[in-house]
């Protein structure tokens, strides 16, 4: 199982202790936002993909459904396009070694493992 976690960076700078909000907390999907030495980094837990990406990406729709969440939940702060300067994404491999088939990526440990498989040695979790 692989998950991709998507983070957007603003140009601002993050004065508080970090957050976790909710997305939507039914499927266990939030979003947190902290202080980066590039100003103020918000991210999502993971969202499940079918395969490893080669360049994984934020796309559109997860760049939108991030700044509509923040937008309602921080009005007060400056969570827009012309402050958001870059944006970038990362694969995770999660271990489904004890997982019953359909189990969604929340309910798989994070711990991470080495696994070795047909001569070729890989970090999960």
């Amino acid at each position: 199982m692989y998950s991709v976690g998507v983070h957007l960076l603003f140009d601002f700078p993050w004065e508080w202790d970090p957050l976790f909000l909710p997305i939507d907390p039914a499927k266990n999907r939030y979003y947190w936002v902290w202080k980066h030495p590039g100003g103020t980094m918000v991210g999502t837990n993971e969202r499940v993909v079918p395969a490893p990406l080669f360049d994984p990406q934020a796309t559109e729709g997860d760049i939108e459904e991030i700044l509509q969440r923040v937008q309602q939940h921080l009005p007060h702060l400056p969570f827009n396009r012309s402050r958001l300067y870059k944006t970038f994404a990362g694969v995770r491999t999660l271990r489904l070694r004890h997982a019953k088939q359909g189990t969604s990526s929340s309910a798989v440990s994070r711990r991470h493992q080495f696994a070795f498989t047909g001569g070729v040695l890989t970090l999960v979790g």
